[in-house]
């Protein structure tokens, strides 16, 4: 379940999932080769996997750096409520990175639960986590950045104490993005004013500001009378900044899109968010997942429910309209198109452009992880 796909430089996928077949909850990883799925390192997809300890390991983040170092985080229990561990694969093994960055406190190292990271590599290669940390009375969003030896903050506190959400209420599901020119945006669920909102905010290099007026206050960026929940945000090459995000706000979820100019939040096309968005149906849009090619254009993908089972949808923008990814991608059966169940995708785009994506499916009476790309 719960898969997570990323694309190296050099176009080889790599998904990374949450496993039971050993017994214990662990993180399994492969890689497309060209003509088979690979483990990556001894054991990567069998017994402990990647993961390989004694306590339950969830919600696995998988992110490549330029230079295909890949990096591996997830949520781990095994020494208490929950930490974020972290370990890269050097190309022969996975290597901590750090001292104790998957053991023990792990990079998060606080006094309760630290659960659900999000992964993504600065333009320097180097990773940056954050996740939503459980340590005061409520949930705050934290965020910590490998500096080449250790872990650090990202400006003061935003580890520790009310972290970079500082918010009222309950700070849930962060999602990272780094553009080229290394600024990091956060976004996440928050529910500080009585309704589930979307909040975002941006390192300047020195703190955390908003993004936009009260874009992590007030009503957010989402500022509508549904519960706007799941966020996902990407980054484009020339610096604007893309999220995507499930809303209730018409009676039923849709899928929501936003785009950064660098002033405002603009819609992407009228009603990309509001009333149907993009998604624009019937029935309940779910899990959005975001993801741009290397010219800036957005593709989402999400599962959508009929009246009996779930599928994987796709559109993308092609400037003037969202449109299907090849024939049927946002009707009917979808891209997945089978008998059962197809929930929770991770979507990526290859550096020729190719979208792949990768979704939880039970059509064979258990789950596993299906992947498939768009054959242009």
């Amino acid at each position: 379940m719960d898969p997570s796909l990323a694309i190296a430089p050099d176009g080889t996928p790599y998904v990374a999932w949450l496993d039971c077949s050993g017994g214990d909850w662990e993180i399994y990883l492969r890689r497309w080769n060209g003509s088979s799925w690979e483990t990556v390192g001894s054991g990567s997809a069998s017994g402990g996997g990647v993961s390989d300890n004694a306590g339950g390991s969830f919600n696995p983040s998988l992110a490549i750096a330029p230079d295909g170092s890949v990096y591996l985080a997830w949520e781990d229990i095994t020494y208490g409520a929950g930490e974020i561990y972290v370990l890269r694969w050097d190309g022969s093994s996975w290597q901590t990175v750090g001292s104790d960055s998957a053991s023990g406190g792990g990079i998060s190292n606080t006094a309760n639960g630290s659960w659900v990271p999000s992964l993504a590599i600065a333009p320097d290669g180097m990773p940056w986590v954050a996740w939503e940390d459980h340590s005061r009375w409520n949930a705050e969003i934290y965020i910590r950045r490998w500096s080449g030896s250790s872990w650090e903050t990202v400006g003061s506190g935003s580890a520790s104490g009310a972290g970079i959400s500082n918010s009222n209420g309950e700070s849930y599901d962060p999602s990272l993005a780094i553009g080229p020119d290394g600024s990091a945006f956060v976004a996440w669920e928050d529910n500080s004013d009585g309704d589930q909102e979307i909040y975002v905010r941006r390192w300047n290099g020195s703190s955390w500001e908003e993004a936009g007026p009260e874009s992590a206050s007030w009503g957010g960026i989402s500022h509508n009378i549904g519960a706007s929940r799941l966020p996902t945000l990407a980054a484009a090459p020339d610096g604007s900044v893309y999220i995507a995000w499930q809303d209730r706000s018409s009676g039923e979820n849709e899928i929501y899109v936003l785009r950064w100019d660098g002033s405002f939040w603009q819609e992407v096309g009228a009603g990309s968010a509001s009333e149907g968005g993009v998604s624009d149906n019937a029935v309940a849009s779910w899990l959005p997942s975001l993801a741009l090619d290397s010219d800036g254009t957005p593709y989402v993908s999400w599962e959508d429910h009929g009246s009996w089972n779930a599928e994987i949808y796709i559109r993308s923008w092609n400037g003037s309209s969202w449109e299907t990814v090849g024939a049927g991608s946002a009707s009917g059966s979808g891209i997945s198109g089978n008998a059962g169940l197809s929930v929770d995708p991770s979507l990526a785009i290859g550096p020729n452009g190719t979208p792949y994506i990768a979704w939880e499916d039970d059509t064979h009476d258990s789950w596993e992880i299906y992947v498939k790309r768009y054959a242009r």
